[in-house]
């Protein structure tokens, strides 16, 4: 599909000290529904950061397992977008980063098994669910969700992106 660049702070890709990378997936289900993960009280897609020398196919497959304990196949997920957010000074550590999400759409149903699931202890801290949420209603949800604090708005209002973009593409209301 495409690569989406946000850079509000004009920093060139040779004044970039650090790249992270994560990678999400858009799993839904024959209900009209999304699977969204909840954590520390905010919505997020499943998946994660790769870790250091991973593939974002490897690390797409791995996080979905830790996350949902299934075991998915790279062949049933197609490319959506990229998104790569370029911050001066980012969080005011003094560096500029390039936060870049790599999006993929699950095409084949996999059945979920949290018993299967690896969560960190992060995730266990912040009280780590799974939760399918109607297509139709999920950016009301989301919305709702924004408030709780100014980073959670930065985040809804990505998702809303690429929900829009998601709809776009596979025609879903």
């Amino acid at each position: 599909m495409k690569e989406v660049i946000i850079d509000n702070d004009n920093i060139k890709n040779e004044k970039i000290d650090e790249e992270v990378t994560r990678v999400k997936a858009l799993i839904t289900n024959d209900k009209n529904e999304i699977l969204l993960v909840h954590c520390y009280n905010e919505y997020q897609f499943p998946g994660g950061h790769l870790e250091k020398g991973e593939t974002n196919e490897d690390g797409l497959i791995r996080e979905i397992k830790e996350e949902t304990g299934t075991n998915t196949k790279i062949e049933d997920y197609s490319y959506l977008m990229t998104i790569k957010d370029y911050t001066k000074n980012y969080r005011g550590k003094g560096i500029n980063r390039c936060n870049k999400i790599v999006y993929y759409v699950l095409n084949k149903r996999y059945d979920i098994d949290l018993t299967k699931a690896n969560f960190s202890n992060y995730e266990k801290k912040g009280d780590f669910k799974i939760k399918w949420i109607s297509l139709d209603n999920v950016e009301e949800i989301l919305i709702k969700n924004s408030n709780s604090h100014s980073f959670a708005k930065l985040i809804v209002n990505e998702m809303l992106y690429v929900l829009k973009k998601y709809k776009e593409t596979y025609k879903k209301k």
